[in-house]
Protein backbone atom coordinates (compact mmCIF):
# COMPACT_ATOMS: atom_id res chain seq x y z
CA UNK A 1 0.00 0.00 0.00
CA UNK A 2 1.38 3.43 -0.54
CA UNK A 3 -0.19 7.08 -0.30
CA UNK A 4 -1.84 6.96 -3.59
CA UNK A 5 -3.73 3.95 -3.36
CA UNK A 6 -4.79 4.78 0.12
CA UNK A 7 -6.68 7.74 -1.04
CA UNK A 8 -8.14 6.36 -3.77
CA UNK A 9 -9.73 3.95 -0.81
CA UNK A 10 -10.34 6.44 1.28
CA UNK A 11 -12.59 7.64 -1.37
CA UNK A 12 -13.95 4.55 -1.98
CA UNK A 13 -14.80 4.00 1.62
CA UNK A 14 -16.50 7.50 2.29
CA UNK A 15 -18.49 6.35 -0.90
CA UNK A 16 -19.30 2.82 0.53
CA UNK A 17 -20.35 4.75 3.88
CA UNK A 18 -23.04 6.80 2.32
CA UNK A 19 -24.60 4.10 -0.25
CA UNK A 20 -24.68 0.60 1.34
CA UNK A 21 -25.84 1.10 4.43
CA UNK A 22 -28.91 2.65 2.19
CA UNK A 23 -28.90 0.00 0.16
CA UNK A 24 -28.49 -3.09 2.71
CA UNK A 25 -31.64 -1.64 4.67
CA UNK A 26 -33.70 -1.27 1.34
CA UNK A 27 -32.74 -4.87 1.03
CA UNK A 28 -33.75 -5.74 4.22
CA UNK A 29 -37.00 -4.20 4.53
CA UNK A 30 -37.65 -5.56 0.99
CA UNK A 31 -36.97 -8.58 2.75
CA UNK A 32 -39.07 -8.54 5.58
CA UNK A 33 -41.96 -6.92 3.31
CA UNK A 34 -42.28 -9.99 1.35
CA UNK A 35 -42.00 -11.82 4.22
CA UNK A 36 -39.08 -13.92 3.39
CA UNK A 37 -37.53 -13.43 6.72
CA UNK A 38 -39.05 -13.05 9.89
CA UNK A 39 -37.97 -9.74 12.17
CA UNK A 40 -35.80 -11.63 14.40
CA UNK A 41 -33.68 -12.86 12.04
CA UNK A 42 -33.28 -10.16 10.05
CA UNK A 43 -31.93 -8.30 12.69
CA UNK A 44 -29.35 -10.69 13.10
CA UNK A 45 -28.29 -10.44 9.69
CA UNK A 46 -28.70 -7.21 9.79
CA UNK A 47 -26.16 -6.94 13.60
CA UNK A 48 -23.50 -9.38 11.67
CA UNK A 49 -23.19 -7.54 8.17
CA UNK A 50 -22.74 -4.09 10.27
CA UNK A 51 -20.22 -6.27 12.54
CA UNK A 52 -18.02 -7.99 9.47
CA UNK A 53 -17.98 -4.50 8.29
CA UNK A 54 -16.31 -2.89 11.87
CA UNK A 55 -14.19 -5.15 11.37
CA UNK A 56 -13.26 -5.22 8.48
CA UNK A 57 -13.21 -1.49 8.60
CA UNK A 58 -10.80 -0.87 11.78
CA UNK A 59 -8.67 -3.42 10.38
CA UNK A 60 -8.34 -1.57 7.06
CA UNK A 61 -7.69 1.95 9.64
CA UNK A 62 -5.09 0.56 11.37
CA UNK A 63 -2.96 -0.48 8.26
CA UNK A 64 -3.75 3.33 7.13
CA UNK A 65 -2.63 4.04 10.07
CA UNK A 66 0.60 2.38 10.34
CA UNK A 67 1.05 3.31 6.72
CA UNK A 68 0.92 7.18 7.90
CA UNK A 69 3.38 6.60 10.78
CA UNK A 70 5.64 5.16 8.33
CA UNK A 71 5.30 7.77 5.97
CA UNK A 72 6.35 10.07 8.80
CA UNK A 73 9.13 8.56 10.13
CA UNK A 74 10.74 8.74 6.41
CA UNK A 75 10.04 12.24 6.41
CA UNK A 76 11.45 12.84 9.65
CA UNK A 77 15.15 11.20 8.74
CA UNK A 78 14.51 13.34 5.33
CA UNK A 79 14.09 16.42 7.56
CA UNK A 80 16.83 15.37 10.04
CA UNK A 81 19.32 14.97 7.07
CA UNK A 82 18.52 18.37 5.27
CA UNK A 83 19.00 20.25 8.51
CA UNK A 84 22.31 18.04 9.23
CA UNK A 85 23.74 18.88 5.39
CA UNK A 86 22.33 22.55 5.95
CA UNK A 87 23.97 23.13 9.15
CA UNK A 88 27.61 21.69 7.74
CA UNK A 89 27.56 24.17 4.22
CA UNK A 90 26.41 26.95 7.08
CA UNK A 91 30.00 25.70 8.98
CA UNK A 92 31.95 26.02 5.62
CA UNK A 93 30.90 29.22 4.23
CA UNK A 94 31.72 30.31 8.25
CA UNK A 95 35.41 28.87 7.71
CA UNK A 96 35.45 29.99 4.12
CA UNK A 97 34.46 33.74 5.01
CA UNK A 98 36.97 33.51 8.12
CA UNK A 99 39.75 32.13 5.49
CA UNK A 100 38.77 35.28 3.23
CA UNK A 101 39.22 38.58 5.62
Amino acid sequence: MNLENLEQQVILWTKAAIVVPILFTILLLLTWYFEFLDLNSLFFLACGSYFGVAIIWWWWTMQSVRLLIKTLQVTKQGVLNVAMELKSIREELVIDNNKNK
